[in-house]
């Protein structure tokens, strides 16, 4: 008897512990999916954050846009529409996160982009760029701030269940190794599943926050980048202005480093806005028969001013593209050999079939390899140096997206102690190539 009662007894005990156990785990799963669905919309605030200030700037450059005519008041009200649910479904998503601090900072943010958007659909621009630099660009990195420091809190309490979870687990895991094998191989597999699911989790989220470091710097260092040749032209302007306009020599000096900076400043600002317009879906081509050499004649006296002759060898025959992207491509090519190649720049050109290959060349040290596979990307520099004059990171990337939108393609080459970028292009009389110097290229354009 008595050892039938101590059996029952064990038996009880090993139920109750058994049950105990389960329970615990039950509630610990639960518990761990409750903090994993705040996480979840902790990172769609923070998506629609971002994606938020996205469009804000799209709208605002989209503006300038508008008022130059390059663009229309349909592009520029869609991308002001999107920006408006943006906004509104991350304030709808950050009440779901029942965090004050969370909410207050995102209502925060979404007034004064929804200002900032009325003011652009008014056509109040001037205003709307008032409000973008100011409370907007302080309660974005705020919001941000907040949800960083909200997930590592939950992230920091998650660790902690998990590690207490381990123990229990153990024991655990020797009880239900001994009665229920088949319930441990399922228990294994759903917590290697959510460990998974936490890893891929934690990796997006590192790869944003490198993503909105990189875009902080890349404004940082564009600000930087567009005072510098605008401080040079007040400069120039206010000595001309003190008394040099008086003697010829210096103001026609003057005059020259003015017109340098204005041509940088323009092409950073072309860059700027045809990545913008390229991010909106908003870049178009207007195909035509153009003359190539017409287009050299145009572009290579900007940049002879200051790096001196540039030769043009082979062929300038009629090809197919967009005279204004043509124009960009090439002032892109020849500012990137001028700035990062040799002292001695030429163009050659070739014909191949139906296509005619134009080559900007210098005699500089080239590309470094570790940079090669990367150099038509996006902001890309040599090395942590600072940005050259003249240079925000876009003109490789911009020249290829230009050229492959006209049907062309853009490549690298290094050969016999020279840097080739080469152009290819469709040409539009393909009978109709004939040699052209220098000398005749300008005088036919």
């Amino acid at each position: 008897m008595r050892r039938a009662l101590a059996g029952a007894m064990a038996v009880g005990v090993a139920v109750l512990a058994v049950s105990a156990l389960l329970y615990a785990n039950a509630s610990g799963t639960t518990w761990l999916a409750g903090r994993t669905s705040q996480l979840g919309d902790l990172d769609l605030v923070l998506t629609d954050a971002e994606v938020g200030q996205q469009r804000i700037n799209q709208a605002l450059l989209l503006a300038v846009d508008l008022e130059a005519g390059l663009t229309t008041t349909e592009v520029h009200a869609d991308v002001i529409d999107h920006a408006r649910r943006t906004l509104g479904a991350m304030t709808t998503r950050a009440e779901a996160t029942s965090d004050p601090t969370v909410v207050e900072l995102a209502a925060t943010y979404a007034e004064g982009g929804f200002r900032l958007l009325d003011a652009l659909a008014a056509g109040e621009r001037t205003a709307a760029e008032s409000i973008a630099l100011g409370e907007v660009s302080l309660a974005q990195p705020a919001l941000v701030e907040a949800l960083a420091e909200r997930r590592q809190t939950i992230l920091a309490e998650v660790e902690h269940a998990r590690s207490s979870a381990g123990i229990t687990a153990t024991g655990m895991g020797f009880v239900l190794a001994l009665l229920l094998p088949v319930a441990m191989f399922a228990v294994y597999r759903a917590l290697a599943r959510r460990q998974v699911r936490q890893a891929e989790r934690a990796a997006r989220l590192a790869s944003e926050r490198e993503l909105s470091r990189t875009k902080d710097e890349f404004i940082a260092n564009v600000s930087h980048e567009l005072r510098t040749p605008l401080t040079g032209i007040y400069g120039f302007a206010q000595v001309l202005e003190e008394g040099s306009l008086l003697d010829p020599e210096t103001s026609y000096e003057l005059v020259n480093l003015i017109i340098g900076q204005a041509a940088e400043l323009s092409r950073m600002v072309d860059d700027l806005l045809t990545a913008a317009r390229a991010d909106a879906d908003a870049l178009s081509f207007e195909m035509q028969r153009v003359d190539l050499g017409a287009e050299l004649v145009d572009v290579i006296p900007a940049f002879e001013r200051f790096a001196g002759p540039i030769a043009v060898e082979g062929v300038l025959p009629m090809v197919l593209a967009d005279p204004i992207r043509l124009r960009q491509v090439l002032r892109n090519l020849l500012a990137n050999a001028r700035n990062h190649g040799g002292p001695k720049l030429r163009i050659v050109t070739s014909v191949s079939g139906s296509r005619l290959e134009c080559a900007v060349v210098d005699d500089g040290e080239g590309v470094p390899p570790e940079l090669e596979e990367r150099m038509f990307d996006r902001f890309v520099h040599a090395g942590d140096e600072p940005l050259r004059m003249g240079s925000v990171g876009l003109g490789l990337f911009v020249a290829r997206l230009l050229v492959e939108g006209m049907g062309g393609e853009l490549r690298y080459e290094r050969a016999g102690g020279s840097s080739r970028f080469v152009v290819v292009l469709d040409l539009a009389d393909p009978t109709g190539s004939q040699p052209v110097g220098l000398t005749e290229a300008k005088a036919d354009g």
